[in-house]
């Protein structure tokens, strides 16, 4: 369902006030959760089934029946294009125009777990996808190495995504294994080292290992929990084509094998886990995994391999060959099931043991092109974080169903995981999430471009940045909506939110921040206010004057952990009239 957002016509700088209910106005309301169930329905031949009623499927939630209140068909060929808010200078949003019938899709490359010949292969053949690609389809370009990044937002213009995908260059794995060359531990046994030296040197490297997939996932959890947040605030259904040479877990509940407990196979990740699959699941994702490393062959028999492959020191032990081929076997497997899992548990469908990448590519968008959007009322209206099992049958039992197999029920402590999501939202060129619309006016505060030698007000400097510095005003209007307003004493309506203004280098080295929590209360008459014309703030911010720079607003509201976020490069507004002068 598309939020509607208010843009007022001029900023009006206004305090944050006082605001509270009225007995006689009703400006807080419960309303029921409303669940939405994104379904791929297609035939034998795997072709789009349309034309199918609200009375033709049977959807149930830990076994009980549920009465849809909406039901939707959803073609591409009704799609409308999309278009982002014209903004007059000065003026920047998050908010974008796209209709409920988009589709979305966005080519996730993952350097952190692809080998780089892998990703020369993958290169050129999403090269060869977007040449072919069909007008009018709405795909987004991101990159997940160290942190996420997005190298084209969505856009059906594909010259731009032809241009952003010649532009971009490949990456040794950040935290791939080396499978090609001798361990330390092979290299001490060659030389005639004590076993159990060896075999300290091993278990050492085991650890290490562990450590390295450990950081993997972290990385890749937050890479997910960042897409999330920015896909949240586009309407309609997002197909995440996930190309990676490797999946080292699982990130999405696995009730397929484990219906009592998801999260069995991955217990030090609960807590995230939860987190993220909530995110991608209220943002509507449906997840392709796509095997970029293609058929693979067991390392061991591979032209490039330079391991010593002799037999161990004691003959009861298997010989470093056997031992590869086993890990390599046991992982093949075991990624391409989670590759499954991933595909079955959001609705999407896995491409492993292929060559043709392209071709999967398009296979992955024309799957998720038609779909059909159910919505329900749960009959469990419990909010206890507790993971709830949907099950879609269809009265014809030919037809094959690709849906989310299941959502956690608003966790009762979202705020539990803000710190990590907040550090990726206020991140230099990471995509900024869209959970909280917002508006900000980034002007010079003084005409004429003076020169200042201290910094603003509660600006928080880094170390050995000094001036001079320009000045800048930086007003704000949230959509009031996005933010959860509580009773609070004396019937008051409160909310509470931080905000954070942050100057980054080009180089992407924070050198200003300012950091504030702002706590709100309402009359009723200021709160419907707020409501029409939006919650307002006013800050002020310094940049240094040599150089270039770029400004990342971030809202996060503290109780529901929602974030929205504008970034604005300084270039963009050094000219630009101050408010005072531009409303004359």
């Amino acid at each position: 369902m598309q939020r509607a957002l208010r843009y007022l016509a001029a900023f009006i700088v206004m305090p944050l006030v006082a605001q509270k209910p009225s007995p006689d106005t009703t400006t807080l309301k419960t309303t029921a959760r409303l669940v939405l169930v994104d379904v791929v329905v297609t035939d034998h031949n795997g072709k789009a089934v349309h034309g199918l009623k609200a009375t033709d499927f049977h959807l149930t939630e830990d076994n009980a029946r549920q009465v849809l209140r909406n039901f939707d068909e959803h073609a591409v060929a009704a799609s409308v294009p999309a278009s982002s808010v014209q903004m007059p200078p000065g003026m920047f949003t998050n908010f974008t125009t796209t209709s409920p019938d988009n589709v979305t899709n966005i080519l996730l490359i993952d350097r952190l777990n692809t080998d780089q010949l892998d990703q020369l292969n993958l290169h050129r053949q999403l090269v060869a996808f977007l040449k072919g690609a069909a007008p009018g389809t709405r795909i987004g370009i991101f990159i997940l190495g160290s942190q996420l990044s997005m190298l084209q937002g969505p856009t059906t213009d594909l010259t731009k995504l032809r241009a952003a995908m010649q532009s971009t260059t490949t990456r040794e794995a950040t935290l791939k294994p080396d499978q090609l060359h001798d361990s330390f531990a092979d290299q001490m046994e060659n030389m005639g080292a004590p076993p159990a030296v060896v075999v300290s040197l091993r278990q050492f490297e085991a650890q290490r290992g562990a450590n390295e997939l450990d950081l993997r996932v972290k990385l890749t959890l937050a890479a997910m929990n960042q897409l999330g947040r920015y896909l949240s605030g586009l309407p309609g259904r997002k197909n995440l084509v996930w190309l990676s040479g490797s999946f080292p877990l699982n990130v999405f509940p696995n009730n397929i094998q484990a219906p009592g407990n998801p999260f069995v196979t991955a217990a030090n990740y609960q807590a995230d886990l939860r987190k993220t699959t909530s995110l991608l699941a209220q943002a509507q994702v449906a997840v392709y995994p796509v095997g970029a490393a293609g058929l693979r062959v067991s390392p061991v028999f591979e032209a490039e391999n330079n391991k010593t492959y002799a037999n161990r020191l004691h003959a009861s032990q298997p010989s470093r060959a056997a031992t590869d081929n086993a890990e390599f076997e046991s992982t093949l497997l075991a990624e391409n099931d989670t590759m499954n899992q991933m595909a079955e548990s959001t609705g999407g469908r896995a491409f492993h043991d292929t060559n043709g990448l392209a071709e999967a590519v398009a296979s992955a968008l024309t799957d998720g092109a038609d779909y059909y959007t159910l919505a329900y009322t749960p009959t469990n209206t419990k909010t206890d974080g507790g993971y709830r099992k949907i099950k879609l049958q269809l009265t014809n039992p030919a037809y094959t169903l690709r849906y989310r197999r299941g959502y956690f029920a608003a966790p009762t402590n979202p705020a539990a995981q803000a710190s990590v999501a907040v550090r990726g939202a206020m991140a230099l060129g990471t995509p900024v999430p869209t959970e909280i619309f917002l508006k900000s006016a980034v002007l010079p505060a003084i005409a004429g471009d003076p020169e200042e030698v201290a910094a603003a007000p509660h600006n928080l400097l880094a170390a050995n940045v000094v001036g001079p510095f320009q000045r800048y005003t930086i007003d704000t209007i949230v959509n009031p909506t996005d933010l959860a307003f509580e009773h609070g004493e004396d019937d008051k309506v409160v909310a509470s939110f931080d905000i954070a203004i942050l100057v980054y280098s080009a180089q992407g080295i924070l050198t200003n921040r300012l950091i504030n929590q702002l706590h709100a209360s309402a009359t009723p008459q200021e709160f419907q206010k707020d409501m029409q014309q939006g919650v307002q703030f006013h800050e002020e911010i310094s940049v240094p004057v040599k150089g270039e720079y770029f400004l990342r607003i971030v809202v996060h509201d503290v109780v529901t952990d929602k974030i929205g976020a504008v970034e604005v490069p300084i270039d963009n507004v050094r000219k630009l009239a101050p408010l005072h002068a531009a409303a004359k």
